[in-house]
């Protein structure tokens, strides 16, 4: 008997793997893979400015010198070792940018705070460049929904929005999708659906505690020469939540296999309105595949997706292991 069990077990395990999970024979499927594997080569792409400086060079009208170049300030916690502030300047892609803010809790600025902030300067268009292949698997998934070529050339028209923006409305449509496939699965649970639940958790579920942003207190100075908007907090969540909550909410629950096209404008509308931009935009591509490997990958036959190790994680790497010998010895 227990073999008998044993050997339908392993048949529906080798089912699994052979369409590598649910997800995988859905158009979000293709998304969320394309996503997973593009942290390997376009997301680690060098998107930094020619002309970088990590510390900020404040000047009476903190003006660009460059349009191309688009000035990101860092203030790190408080308790954050100089050496590890130091490893700024390893910072090279978009990729490091999102390993840099898990790594230290970091905050992202628009401005400099004060004359020791430091800062990296980040190529728009080179980010752009390296957001084309996402932007090919974006189409492809509208278009799978089913749009048409000029149905997606007229709604970014129609937005007054920027091509690139259909990226971030794919993988808000793609993230919500997971929350209503597993809705299904909570409503007819069933044996084999216990068995899959071994190998599917949350799409979009970060592993990181410091989302929230810091909140002020009444005794806390403020600079009002700082502009206050905080950069990429929207970027940094796994599925652009804080984009869709408003548009999913109230909307009627259903386990339809396409989105419908006025749902999906009122998401580029949405996501259009916030201005991510080229970077940003990476930014975001960057988490969303991260988080989809971290949260499906392992539950999945896909046991790796090789990402090589840039100078800014070798250099943290270090410092991390040397420290502890420190603290060791």
């Amino acid at each position: 008997m227990k073999t008998k069990v044993l050997i339908v077990f392993l048949l529906f395990f080798l089912v699994s793997c052979t369409t590598n999970s649910l997800d995988e024979v859905s158009s979000s499927g293709s998304f969320s893979s394309f996503m997973m594997y593009n942290l390997s080569s376009n997301g680690t792409l060098n998107i930094m400015s020619e002309d970088i400086i990590t510390r900020a060079m404040v000047n009476a009208d903190n003006e660009e010198s460059d349009q191309d170049n688009f000035d990101i300030y860092i203030d790190y916690p408080e308790d954050t070792s100089e050496r590890i502030k130091n490893l700024t300047q390893y910072v090279s892609s978009a990729v490091d940018i999102v390993s840099l803010y898990r790594h230290t809790a970091a905050t992202f600025y628009n401005a400099p705070l004060n004359t020791e902030s430091y800062k990296i300067t980040v190529s728009k268009s080179k980010a752009r460049s390296s957001l084309v292949p996402a932007l090919r698997e974006a189409k492809k998934y509208l278009m799978d929904q089913g749009m048409t070529l000029e149905e997606i050339d007229a709604m970014v028209t129609e937005a007054d929005g920027d091509e690139i923006d259909l990226i971030s409305t794919a993988i808000v449509l793609v993230s919500q999708e997971k929350v209503n496939n597993e809705q299904t699965a909570q409503l007819h649970k069933g044996f084999f659906d216990s068995l899959l639940s071994l190998f599917v958790t949350k799409a979009y579920a970060s592993n990181n505690d410091n989302m929230e942003p810091t909140k002020k207190t009444n005794n806390d100075p403020i600079d009002e020469r700082v502009i206050p908007r905080k950069l990429f907090e929207t970027a940094l969540d796994c599925g652009l939540r804080a984009v869709g909550l408003d548009i999913f909410y109230g909307l009627k629950f259903s386990n339809a296999k396409k989105w419908r096209i006025s749902v999906i404008k009122r998401v580029f509308k949405s996501v259009s309105a916030r201005v991510l931009g080229p970077v940003g935009t990476a930014i975001a591509a960057v988490t969303f595949g991260g988080c989809m490997y971290d949260n499906w990958g392992k539950y999945t036959c896909e046991y790796s997706i090789p990402v090589p190790l840039s100078v800014y994680e070798n250099e943290f790497k270090k410092v991390i292991m040397e420290d502890k010998d420190t603290l060791d010895s």
